[in-house]
């Protein structure tokens, strides 16, 4: 069973009092001292020596979460009677509408007015503040900025499924909620309309949602090399068949590319159709069973490694193998139980 307290925190100066509850009293009664809650702001003007602190009682999260309920309006340590308390206990949040809300009702003498008003006289907006105001509404975080002519929304609704929005709402300075409405057909629909247009991208079937997938999977060429972002297609093939002897770090390096798009071209998500047809290059590597076998997650960066591994097993014991290749007993009992690589039970795989 889950123990939890009821606490009562005391001002000794005023009367007022604030009642918890808690798991750990002396770590809650730490947070209430940073708090920017009424009993926070109340410990840090008069000092903690100024507060009592006592356990009322003991006993399941529910019956002090009833308990604390009780309490606040047994003793009226809530805000309306002038406690420390802004919500009604027993785990419920805080409600600040309405004659809940610790100001209901009251209203500010002249003098605080008059503070106010000096205060807010005395705060000048900046020019630096107003240019950074107006970059932050007209750059990336304005959500539907308007574009002077139809030729930004165009090239960003054809590169649909070639870019990731987050790389054309960079290079057009505008927010991803901006690609993604043109995308989804919300705005500039008559950007949709390819005989307004002489890019020779076929955009007739995108908004159909059973054509949308297979397009996905049958992007035209065309449409693949005015918009990607490797327009290379041999470079795709060769971040395609580094998936087994690259890390992403090594293959981002290599390609000048990021991790994340060596990631999705090696899940078959980025361009895929371009690149799985081991026919149409001369590279001589099959790829056949890429897709079958996700990246390797294990100690050993080598998959041949962990075939030789595999291999052994069947006529070494797993302390031996540990002895002959120097890395620890798990993790050639990983191997040998197919959490680390599967692949390498494979034969197939590595006749490739």
């Amino acid at each position: 069973m889950e123990v939890c307290f009821v606490y009562r925190l005391t001002n000794k100066i005023n009367g007022k009092s604030y009642i918890g509850m808690s798991k750990n009293p002396r770590e809650r009664f730490r947070h209430h001292c940073k708090s920017s809650y009424r009993i926070g702001r109340a410990i840090r003007k008069h000092g903690i020596e100024e507060f009592s602190y006592e356990i009322l009682s003991c006993g399941s999260r529910n019956e002090c979460a009833e308990l604390e309920r009780d309490l606040i309006s047994y003793y009226r340590t809530n805000t309306r009677y002038g406690g420390y308390n802004i919500a009604p206990g027993g785990e419920q949040p805080p409600t600040m509408k309405g004659s809940q809300h610790p100001s209901f009702g009251k209203k500010r003498d002249p003098e605080t007015i008059k503070k106010i008003k000096a205060k807010r006289a005395l705060q000048v907006t900046t020019e630096e503040t107003k240019i950074k105001h107006r970059n932050n509404m007209l750059g990336n975080k304005y959500a539907f900025r308007s574009f002077e002519t139809d030729e930004i929304p165009r090239k960003i609704w054809i590169s649909k499924f070639s870019v990731a929005a987050n790389i054309m709402a960079e290079k057009y300075s505008v927010s991803e909620a901006v690609v993604k409405a043109i995308w989804s057909g919300e705005r500039y629909q008559n950007i949709q309309n390819d005989l307004l247009f002489e890019d020779g991208v076929n955009t007739s079937c995108w908004l159909d949602p059973e054509k949308n997938l297979e397009h996905k999977k049958t992007t035209s060429e065309s449409t693949f090399a005015s918009n990607a972002t490797i327009k290379d297609v041999s470079t795709l093939r060769k971040i395609w068949i580094s998936k087994f002897k690259l890390t992403s770090e090594e293959a981002s390096l290599l390609f000048g590319v990021r991790p994340k798009t060596v990631r999705r071209i090696w899940r078959g998500e980025y361009h895929y159709n371009q690149i799985s047809s081991d026919s149409d290059f001369e590279d001589g590597v099959n790829t056949s069973l890429y897709l079958k076998y996700s990246k390797p997650i294990g100690p050993i960066g080598d998959i041949y490694l962990a075939r030789s591994i595999w291999l052994d097993l069947k006529s070494l014991s797993i302390p031996s193998i540990s002895a002959k290749y120097g890395i620890k007993v798990s993790t050639v009992a990983n191997i040998k139980s197919g959490k680390f690589y599967k692949m390498v039970q494979d034969d197939e795989f590595f006749s490739l």
